[in-house]
């Protein structure tokens, strides 16, 4: 069977990072890493994308009131069809009309009808 090692405390680790920090034979070649493009990429669009925010934001600011009214009231149509087309995507897969459901309960009405 084997030896199972007890993993090292804190302080255990620490004492033997303490005594090795200064003998550079304990340590091996420095590991250089790269920042990766994507990173990079990403920074820069989102740089864009607040800057695109802001000179809406200045934008709507500039509005007359009025104007900012009717900006209010496409915003919340856009948000209704947004939330329409999110409930109808949820149950497109259901193939039922409302004639077929109200064809079904009909009959179920008279199932419960027939019991009595």
């Amino acid at each position: 069977m084997g030896y199972k090692r007890r993993p090292l405390s804190e302080e255990e680790i620490d004492e033997i990072v303490s005594e090795q920090a200064d003998d550079d034979s304990a340590w091996g070649k420095p590991v250089r890493v790269r920042r990766p493009k994507v990173a990079v990429a990403y920074k820069e669009r989102r740089q864009a994308m607040s800057a695109t925010l802001d000179k809406i934001i200045e934008e709507v600011r500039a509005l007359s009131p009025e104007e900012r009214q009717q900006l209010r009231e496409m915003l919340d149509m856009e948000t209704r069809a947004a939330e329409l087309r999110r409930i109808q995507s949820k149950y497109a897969h259901l193939t039922t009309s409302s004639e077929a459901f109200a064809a079904r309960k009909s009959e179920e009405i008279e199932r419960e009808d027939r019991r009595r």
